[in-house]
Formats: structure tokens, sequence, C-alpha cells
């Protein structure tokens, strides 16, 4: 029975070590829909989730596929200044980084800013206080 459970235990740890968290937002006023991923999952690294102010839209900047060697990764994803705000869940400085789509600043959004405002998010398309945030898990 004991060597059940650690194999049963050894399958459930190497199934989350690949895993990555999830977050999906869902507007119940205009339909929204987004999902915000962190950490890694099997074909993709995650580095940073931010919000674009002129897209209007959350934006994921990604390294490509892992086994891909550096210099030929497309994304490079480096910091463009630093902001400061009381109202950021736990550290109070959030990275500003350039839009891959229209190359203006993004907000990067970390995870415990999510957690934190699980109640209280506003949609970017119709902006009212209908947000749903569902945390959830991917691989």
């Amino acid at each position: 029975m004991r060597k059940y459970f650690m194999i049963v235990a050894f399958l459930f740890l190497a199934v989350n070590l690949y895993a990555g968290s999830a977050y999906e937002l869902n507007c119940s006023n205009c339909g929204y829909k987004t999902t915000l991923y962190y950490g890694i999952g099997d074909l993709l690294e995650v580095v940073v989730n931010g919000y674009c102010l002129t897209c209007k839209e959350y934006v994921r900047l990604s390294y490509a596929q892992p086994g891909i060697p550096k210099e030929e990764r497309k994304d490079v994803i480096n910091p463009v200044s630093s902001v400061y705000s009381p109202l950021f869940a736990k550290s109070k400085v959030r990275a500003l980084y350039t839009c891959r789509f229209c190359s203006k600043l993004l907000l990067e959004i970390l995870p415990e800013d999510l957690e934190a405002n699980m109640n209280n998010c506003f949609c970017p398309k119709c902006n009212t206080n209908n947000i749903s945030i569902t945390p959830k898990t991917w691989d």
C-alpha cells in the first residue's frame, strides 16, 4: 500500500512540476474573455503578462519554445522602466515593458495582483466592475 502511495505522490509532483498557473478573466457585462498564463507549461515559457493601454488588451510576452537556442528566440524581454503604486499587491513596484503589438508601454501584472483583486477587477472593453477571475493550472 505504501508503495502505491509513493508512486501516486511522485506522479502528482512530476505533473505539477511542469504545470503553470493560469487566471481566466470573464466579463459578465460584455462577454470579454482572456486567460493570463504564469510559469512554465509544456511548450511555452511565459515570462511577463501585462496590460497595454493603447491596445486595450492583456498581452503576453514569452520566449520561443524551450529547446530553441537563445540567439534564435524571437521575443526579447527587457523592462523599459518601472512604476510605483501603493495599490499593487505585496511588492509595490511593477515593471514597464514594450508591447509586442504596438510598441507602446505595457504594465506588468503579477499573479498576486489578480489574487488580491478577485472581486474588484475592471473590464478593459466596457470599463465595468464585472470581471470574474478563475484560477486554473495549465501544462
